[in-house]
């Protein structure tokens, strides 16, 4: 079944839509269509080396620079999102969710849009390591350190655990290769 077919659109917006998704690296063209994109190890090194240097960087200066009610709404937020999801499957989206709101705090809009592209291009890996209870056992108890070192001011125990949090993410992803 084509994809103007499965939603009811012609083809060109059909056609038009899979080819922004191929530019932004979520779906890989060949020579039959379109395919999930497979990444190669260095691919994934070298996302995980760009990610290592702009997060952490960024929840420090969320750490610094939100005001003491974004902080409480994130605390509140994410404490509750954690609490509702942390051991089943609506972690993954919760995660999402979380992070969204963490970033969203980003008073630099160019670097809230970088780590916007690479949460695009980590979102089907980050759903298939997730569904792992000890990886995402991992993730939520991090999630809830990182949070409460934003909240807390600690700009760099919010570094630390954001570092630990992509070494962990880094070899869950090197492990379904």
């Amino acid at each position: 079944m084509t994809v103007a077919k499965r939603y009811n659109v012609s083809r060109t917006p059909a056609r038009e839509a899979l080819a922004l998704l191929s530019q932004a690296g979520l779906l890989a063209q060949d020579e039959r269509g379109y395919r999930v994109p497979t990444f190669s190890r260095k691919d994934i090194d070298d996302v995980f080396e760009v990610r290592h240097l702009i997060e952490p960087f960024a929840v420090a200066c969320i750490a610094r620079e939100a005001t003491e009610a974004e902080l409480k709404s994130l605390a509140r937020f994410a404490h509750a999102e954690l609490k509702r999801s942390g051991d089943n499957d609506g972690y993954v989206e919760a995660n999402k969710r979380i992070r969204q709101r963490l970033f969203a705090l980003l008073r630099n809009d160019k670097l809230q849009q970088l780590i916007g592209v690479f949460e695009d291009r980590q979102a089907f890996i980050r759903v298939r390591t997730l569904h792992e209870p000890a990886i995402r056992r991992i993730s939520a108890e991090g999630n809830a350190r990182l949070i409460d070192a934003v909240t807390t001011r600690d700009a760099h125990g919010a570094e630390a655990c954001m570092r630990y949090l992509l070494t962990e993410a880094r070899k869950a992803v090197i492990s379904l290769l």
